[in-house]
């Protein structure tokens, strides 16, 4: 039995599902209030830790990603995208007539070590991203 914990990584799944918690949380604190995040798999865990709406990305109409952004840049703060890199490829086919898809071709403005990446629609970030801290439980 211990082998197969062991072969099967059991004992990181936690340390792995951890990256929702800490982004959620860093958008959170980080984000105004009325931000809308666009994402998918981090969808809930924003809600969730960070507190914040969010838009799911793999539910938006192909056609309609550059008109989601400028509506929520004209009744609020500007989205941010949040996307794991396991997600780029799809977005990228996804919205491939979409203006809005180069967002992914910038650098992201944070990242966490676990191939997470947050998007501004606003603006463009030179130098390094700002690295989400890796934290230990979902408090």
């Amino acid at each position: 039995m211990r082998s197969a914990t062991r072969l099967h990584a059991v004992f990181d799944i936690g340390d792995g599902e951890q990256k929702y918690a800490d982004v959620g949380r860093y958008l959170g604190r980080d984000l105004p209030p009325e931000t809308v995040v666009i994402t998918g798999l981090h969808s809930g865990s924003i809600r969730l830790y960070g507190h914040l709406r969010t838009l799911r990305v793999d539910l938006l109409d192909g056609a309609w990603l550059d008109r989601a952004i400028d509506h929520l840049k004209s009744e609020g703060p500007s989205p941010y995208l949040v996307l794991e890199g396991s997600e780029i490829p799809n977005f990228r086919e996804r919205f491939a007539n979409q203006k809005a898809v180069t967002l992914v071709d910038r650098p992201a403005v944070a990242v966490h070590s676990r191939h997470v990446y947050v998007y501004s629609t606003d603006s463009l970030r030179s130098g390094d991203p700002e690295i989400i801290p890796h934290t230990a439980g979902c408090k």
